[in-house]
Protein backbone atom coordinates (compact mmCIF):
# COMPACT_ATOMS: atom_id res chain seq x y z
CA UNK A 1 0.00 0.00 0.00
CA UNK A 2 1.34 3.49 -0.60
CA UNK A 3 0.69 6.09 1.79
CA UNK A 4 0.21 9.57 1.11
CA UNK A 5 2.62 12.19 2.08
CA UNK A 6 2.43 13.58 5.86
CA UNK A 7 2.25 17.02 6.10
CA UNK A 8 3.86 18.25 8.91
CA UNK A 9 3.82 21.64 11.31
CA UNK A 10 6.92 23.14 12.28
CA UNK A 11 8.55 25.58 14.00
CA UNK A 12 12.45 26.43 14.70
CA UNK A 13 13.43 23.35 16.68
CA UNK A 14 10.96 20.46 16.31
CA UNK A 15 9.10 19.30 13.35
CA UNK A 16 5.32 17.37 14.04
CA UNK A 17 3.68 14.46 12.28
CA UNK A 18 0.83 12.13 12.54
CA UNK A 19 2.18 8.98 12.22
CA UNK A 20 -0.14 7.32 9.37
CA UNK A 21 0.10 4.20 10.88
CA UNK A 22 -0.34 4.35 14.77
CA UNK A 23 -2.14 7.56 14.36
CA UNK A 24 0.35 9.05 17.05
CA UNK A 25 1.79 12.42 16.48
CA UNK A 26 5.12 12.56 16.34
CA UNK A 27 8.06 15.08 17.46
CA UNK A 28 11.31 15.13 15.47
CA UNK A 29 13.51 17.42 16.54
CA UNK A 30 15.66 18.79 13.96
CA UNK A 31 19.13 18.18 15.61
CA UNK A 32 18.87 14.74 17.54
CA UNK A 33 16.42 12.93 14.64
CA UNK A 34 16.53 14.73 11.34
CA UNK A 35 20.25 15.84 11.72
CA UNK A 36 20.01 18.83 9.53
CA UNK A 37 18.71 22.46 9.81
CA UNK A 38 17.69 22.11 6.30
CA UNK A 39 13.98 23.01 5.61
CA UNK A 40 12.26 19.76 4.85
CA UNK A 41 10.99 19.41 1.68
CA UNK A 42 10.25 15.79 1.77
CA UNK A 43 12.20 13.42 3.49
CA UNK A 44 11.47 9.55 4.71
CA UNK A 45 11.63 9.07 8.57
CA UNK A 46 10.83 6.08 10.76
CA UNK A 47 8.20 6.77 13.23
CA UNK A 48 9.69 7.05 17.00
CA UNK A 49 7.75 5.13 18.92
CA UNK A 50 8.92 1.88 19.57
CA UNK A 51 5.47 -0.05 18.86
CA UNK A 52 5.23 1.24 15.51
CA UNK A 53 8.51 2.33 14.12
CA UNK A 54 7.06 2.14 10.41
CA UNK A 55 8.32 4.27 7.69
CA UNK A 56 6.12 7.58 5.68
CA UNK A 57 7.54 10.40 4.36
CA UNK A 58 6.98 13.99 5.73
CA UNK A 59 6.95 16.89 3.36
CA UNK A 60 5.74 20.75 3.30
CA UNK A 61 8.46 22.36 6.38
CA UNK A 62 8.51 26.04 6.69
CA UNK A 63 10.89 28.45 4.66
CA UNK A 64 10.36 30.92 6.64
CA UNK A 65 13.55 33.10 8.56
CA UNK A 66 14.40 31.55 12.21
CA UNK A 67 13.26 34.83 14.05
CA UNK A 68 9.75 34.17 11.85
CA UNK A 69 9.66 30.87 12.97
CA UNK A 70 10.37 31.46 16.53
CA UNK A 71 7.51 34.19 16.53
CA UNK A 72 5.09 31.77 15.26
CA UNK A 73 5.24 30.28 18.55
CA UNK A 74 4.35 33.37 20.08
CA UNK A 75 0.44 32.66 20.16
CA UNK A 76 0.59 29.49 21.18
CA UNK A 77 2.66 29.96 24.30
CA UNK A 78 0.24 33.06 24.72
CA UNK A 79 -2.74 30.62 25.21
CA UNK A 80 -0.98 28.14 27.33
CA UNK A 81 -0.07 30.99 29.33
CA UNK A 82 3.81 30.39 29.23
CA UNK A 83 4.23 34.51 29.55
CA UNK A 84 7.87 34.27 31.15
CA UNK A 85 8.68 31.82 27.60
CA UNK A 86 6.54 34.27 25.80
CA UNK A 87 8.90 37.14 26.60
CA UNK A 88 12.42 35.43 26.20
CA UNK A 89 11.50 33.72 23.02
CA UNK A 90 9.99 37.26 21.62
CA UNK A 91 13.49 38.73 22.69
CA UNK A 92 15.35 35.63 21.05
CA UNK A 93 14.11 36.79 18.06
CA UNK A 94 15.01 40.17 17.86
CA UNK A 95 18.15 39.15 18.23
CA UNK A 96 17.84 36.76 15.58
CA UNK A 97 16.68 39.39 13.41
CA UNK A 98 19.67 41.51 14.17
CA UNK A 99 22.30 38.56 13.39
CA UNK A 100 20.41 38.15 10.08
CA UNK A 101 20.23 42.11 8.97
CA UNK A 102 23.87 41.83 9.46
CA UNK A 103 24.94 39.18 7.79
CA UNK A 104 22.55 40.37 4.88
CA UNK A 105 24.10 44.01 4.16
CA UNK A 106 27.80 42.58 5.33
CA UNK A 107 28.20 39.21 3.63
CA UNK A 108 25.09 38.21 1.21
CA UNK A 109 24.69 41.26 -0.36
CA UNK A 110 27.88 42.61 -1.35
CA UNK A 111 28.49 39.66 -3.25
CA UNK A 112 24.56 38.02 -3.96
CA UNK A 113 25.63 38.53 -7.42
CA UNK A 114 29.57 37.25 -7.76
CA UNK A 115 29.69 33.93 -8.56
CA UNK A 116 32.89 30.96 -8.63
CA UNK A 117 35.13 29.51 -6.08
CA UNK A 118 36.54 32.86 -5.47
CA UNK A 119 33.50 34.28 -4.62
CA UNK A 120 32.80 31.61 -2.27
CA UNK A 121 36.14 31.60 -0.58
CA UNK A 122 35.27 35.97 -0.22
CA UNK A 123 32.13 35.04 1.59
CA UNK A 124 33.43 32.63 4.02
CA UNK A 125 36.16 34.70 4.45
CA UNK A 126 34.16 37.63 5.33
CA UNK A 127 31.12 35.58 7.07
CA UNK A 128 34.16 34.34 9.74
CA UNK A 129 35.29 38.00 10.20
CA UNK A 130 31.90 38.98 11.41
CA UNK A 131 31.22 36.02 13.40
CA UNK A 132 34.49 37.27 14.99
CA UNK A 133 33.47 40.37 15.98
CA UNK A 134 29.83 40.07 16.56
CA UNK A 135 30.02 36.39 18.71
CA UNK A 136 30.61 37.72 22.30
CA UNK A 137 27.98 40.97 21.60
CA UNK A 138 24.87 41.22 23.89
CA UNK A 139 21.21 42.33 22.67
CA UNK A 140 22.39 46.16 23.39
CA UNK A 141 25.77 45.90 20.85
CA UNK A 142 23.76 43.98 18.50
CA UNK A 143 21.00 46.64 18.27
CA UNK A 144 23.18 49.18 17.90
CA UNK A 145 25.13 47.54 15.56
CA UNK A 146 22.31 46.94 13.12
CA UNK A 147 20.99 50.41 13.63
CA UNK A 148 24.41 51.63 12.97
CA UNK A 149 24.24 49.53 9.70
CA UNK A 150 20.95 50.61 8.93
CA UNK A 151 22.00 54.41 9.12
CA UNK A 152 24.67 53.56 6.17
CA UNK A 153 23.39 50.52 3.81
CA UNK A 154 19.78 48.90 2.90
CA UNK A 155 18.92 46.87 -0.44
CA UNK A 156 19.07 50.07 -2.19
CA UNK A 157 21.92 51.82 -1.55
CA UNK A 158 23.96 48.24 -0.25
CA UNK A 159 27.68 48.15 0.82
CA UNK A 160 29.95 46.76 -1.82
CA UNK A 161 32.41 44.56 -0.59
CA UNK A 162 35.04 46.92 0.15
CA UNK A 163 33.07 49.71 1.98
CA UNK A 164 31.18 46.04 4.07
CA UNK A 165 35.16 45.05 4.55
CA UNK A 166 35.99 48.30 6.14
CA UNK A 167 32.85 48.32 8.44
CA UNK A 168 33.56 44.79 9.88
CA UNK A 169 37.28 45.85 10.93
CA UNK A 170 35.99 48.78 12.40
CA UNK A 171 33.63 46.85 15.12
CA UNK A 172 34.53 47.64 18.30
CA UNK A 173 36.48 44.90 20.10
CA UNK A 174 34.90 44.38 23.78
CA UNK A 175 35.17 45.60 26.41
CA UNK A 176 34.25 48.66 23.79
CA UNK A 177 30.49 48.85 22.80
CA UNK A 178 29.34 49.62 19.35
CA UNK A 179 27.93 53.63 19.61
CA UNK A 180 23.94 53.73 19.60
CA UNK A 181 22.67 55.83 16.34
CA UNK A 182 20.90 59.11 17.54
CA UNK A 183 16.69 59.65 16.79
CA UNK A 184 18.13 61.76 13.64
CA UNK A 185 20.55 59.59 11.96
CA UNK A 186 17.94 57.02 12.34
CA UNK A 187 14.73 58.98 11.08
CA UNK A 188 16.96 60.00 7.75
CA UNK A 189 17.01 56.42 7.14
CA UNK A 190 15.22 56.87 3.47
CA UNK A 191 11.68 54.06 2.46
CA UNK A 192 8.39 54.08 3.46
CA UNK A 193 7.62 53.58 7.25
CA UNK A 194 11.38 51.94 7.81
CA UNK A 195 12.86 54.76 9.65
CA UNK A 196 9.97 54.20 11.92
CA UNK A 197 10.25 50.35 12.58
CA UNK A 198 13.91 51.09 13.45
CA UNK A 199 13.30 53.77 15.77
CA UNK A 200 10.69 51.65 17.73
CA UNK A 201 13.30 48.67 17.11
CA UNK A 202 15.63 51.25 19.17
CA UNK A 203 12.57 52.11 22.12
CA UNK A 204 11.87 48.64 22.82
CA UNK A 205 12.22 47.78 26.42
CA UNK A 206 12.03 43.73 25.64
CA UNK A 207 15.65 42.82 26.53
CA UNK A 208 15.18 44.86 29.88
CA UNK A 209 12.19 42.72 30.12
CA UNK A 210 13.79 39.50 29.02
CA UNK A 211 16.50 39.88 31.60
CA UNK A 212 14.18 40.41 34.12
CA UNK A 213 12.76 36.48 33.52
CA UNK A 214 15.40 35.11 32.67
CA UNK A 215 17.90 36.33 35.40
CA UNK A 216 17.96 35.59 39.52
CA UNK A 217 14.74 37.27 39.79
CA UNK A 218 12.66 35.09 37.91
CA UNK A 219 9.97 37.75 37.29
CA UNK A 220 6.62 37.10 36.11
CA UNK A 221 5.20 39.01 33.54
CA UNK A 222 1.17 39.69 33.09
CA UNK A 223 -0.12 38.23 29.68
CA UNK A 224 -1.07 42.14 29.12
CA UNK A 225 2.71 42.64 29.32
CA UNK A 226 3.83 39.69 27.56
CA UNK A 227 1.73 40.37 24.57
CA UNK A 228 2.35 43.85 24.08
CA UNK A 229 5.91 42.74 23.37
CA UNK A 230 4.94 39.88 21.45
CA UNK A 231 2.49 42.25 19.41
CA UNK A 232 5.45 44.45 19.13
CA UNK A 233 8.01 42.36 17.87
CA UNK A 234 5.13 40.83 15.13
CA UNK A 235 4.16 44.48 14.43
CA UNK A 236 8.02 45.43 13.87
CA UNK A 237 9.86 42.35 12.80
CA UNK A 238 7.75 40.99 10.06
CA UNK A 239 7.18 43.85 8.11
CA UNK A 240 11.06 44.80 8.31
CA UNK A 241 11.87 41.43 6.66
CA UNK A 242 10.05 41.83 4.16
CA UNK A 243 10.76 45.56 3.73
CA UNK A 244 14.35 45.05 3.73
CA UNK A 245 14.24 41.91 1.49
CA UNK A 246 16.50 40.28 4.07
CA UNK A 247 17.10 36.34 3.47
CA UNK A 248 19.05 34.43 5.02
CA UNK A 249 20.21 32.00 2.01
CA UNK A 250 22.78 34.09 -0.38
CA UNK A 251 21.25 32.79 -3.51
CA UNK A 252 18.08 35.53 -2.90
CA UNK A 253 20.59 38.54 -3.52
Amino acid sequence: MILPDVHIEADYENVFAVCPHCQQEIIFNRISDLKTTEPIGGRDVVCLLPACAKPFRIVGDSINEAHDMILQRGGGLLDRKRYMECVTQTCQAYEMFFNLHLYAELVYRPFGKVRGVAALDAVNERSKNLYQAIRKFAFQDMRNLTLSVAVQADHTRPFDAAEAAAFIAAIPKKPNRPTEPSDEAIGAIPGKGIAEQFLRIKKSKINQERNEVAHGRAYRPTRERAEELFSEACQTLLPMTYALKLHSNIMHY
